[in-house]
């Protein structure tokens, strides 16, 4: 039975509500939502390995209590490292028996982080979602719509602006 229908204003605060218990994991936590990211550091990749397959156990365990679900084909890995080259190697992670793809740029709450943390394919895709929406504006102010000023502008707030200022202090 849901209580709260997804896509709900309530349904992050009271997943956050419902998991603040979650166990002591070696890993860092970040959660939003139902997005959960773990994030630890190692002077090895193997010591990495370990850690994060540790705390995957300990996370999915917790969730079972709870009668949550990890989805292994949901889930990524990405290696960030001073070395460009030790970057790009992938994780030997698994969650239920599952390992866990790595991706070169996975998207974590609507931002894509590369290996190299420059941002570079995020801040492509916002150009491009930004000059859609500036395309639409710019349909709507011409000579054949007559739109008011007030119209434009709070079009422009909510199509153009919101999208590029999402996630901009990142």
């Amino acid at each position: 039975m849901n209580i709260v229908d997804q896509g709900s204003v309530l349904s992050p605060v009271l997943f956050n509500v419902y998991t603040s218990d979650i166990m002591n994991t070696t890993s860092w936590k970040f959660m939003y939502a139902d997005d959960v990211g773990l994030v630890t550091q190692a002077e090895s990749f193997e010591k990495l390995e370990e850690i994060l397959n540790e705390d995957l156990s300990i996370v999915q365990t917790y969730f079972k209590s709870w009668h949550l679900t990890l989805n292994p084909n949901k889930t990524t890995s990405i290696a960030f490292h001073l070395n460009n080259r030790e970057s790009d190697r992938k994780l030997n992670l698994m969650a239920q028996g599952v390992y866990i793809q790595g991706e070169d740029a996975p998207k974590y709450l609507g931002i894509k982080l590369d290996r190299t943390l420059t941002f570079k394919q995020h801040l492509e895709g916002v150009k491009n979602k930004l000059k859609t929406r500036n395309n639409i504006i710019s349909k709507l102010a011409g000579t054949n719509w007559r739109c008011r000023a007030n119209v434009l502008r709070t079009s422009a707030l909510a199509l153009v602006y919101s999208a590029g200022e999402y996630c901009a202090p990142v």
